[in-house]
């Protein structure tokens, strides 16, 4: 099975002020930008690349950070096939892991 990191889902505080820094300082491109459940959100990319996002921001919460609370959001994984995505969800299973969504969860992006 081949296990890739597809993208990596940050909370932000500031999305607009993240936005920049993601974009203006490092160099990654705005893929998409949106609203989800009152929730603004954007993907980054390279848009030279194939259009897909290497990091999403999600506005969660207001104010400063906080160092005492974790700031991911989500860490999406990529395999081939459905096929492997049930085996690992039986090895995650076997391994004791607590599962948020039953079964194979539908994404956006694919």
């Amino acid at each position: 099975m081949t296990l890739r990191t597809g993208h990596i889902g940050l909370n932000v505080t500031d999305l607009d002020r993240a936005l920049a820094f993601y974009r203006d300082v490092l160099g990654f491109g705005v893929i998409a930008e949106g609203k989800e459940e009152e929730r603004r959100y954007a993907f980054l990319g390279s848009l030279a690349g194939d259009g897909r996002p290497v990091l999403t921001l999600w506005q969660q919460a207001r104010g400063s950070y906080d160092k005492a609370r974790a700031g991911l959001h989500h860490l999406a994984l990529e395999v081939d096939s459905v096929d492997q995505v049930r085996e690992y969800e039986t090895a995650l299973r076997d391994y004791g892991v607590d599962f948020a969504y039953e079964g194979v969860v539908a994404h956006r992006e694919g």
